[in-house]
């Protein structure tokens, strides 16, 4: 039950965590920024909620029956999708240094996580 109950609070640490930096982003853009710059420059941090919840609600044999690797693969968009966001965000660059770091602990939970769920190690 404790065991239980610890995996389902850092799941959904780590899934609203992802997503409340994301909202942050998207919001610390400037309002003469486009939408569409918005969504690119905050999309890696839902991304990762979406590979979070992807691996929690698919079945172990679904990813295996597809290939497990293409989880472990899929890990590489949500670094690209940083990347544009270092490089095209237009608010102030302080964002970075207070929410990649927790962006990147979302990430490297949700990529053990799944791991541990879709190869079952």
């Amino acid at each position: 039950m404790v065991d239980w109950l610890l995996s389902t609070a850092l799941f959904f640490w780590a899934s609203w965590g992802a997503l409340v930096v994301g909202l942050a982003y998207f919001r610390g853009n400037p309002s003469y920024v486009s939408v569409g710059n918005k969504v690119a420059t905050s999309a890696f941090a839902p991304f990762t909620a979406l590979l979070f919840v992807g691996a929690v609600l698919l079945p172990h044999e679904a990813w295996l029956s597809r290939s497990a690797a293409v989880y472990l693969w899929a890990q590489l968009l949500p670094a690209v999708l940083a990347v544009v966001a270092i490089r095209e965000f237009k608010g102030p660059r302080w964002f970075h240094f207070v929410l990649l770091p927790i962006a990147l602990a979302c990430w490297a939970w949700q990529v053990a996580y799944g791991y541990v769920i879709i190869y079952g190690e």
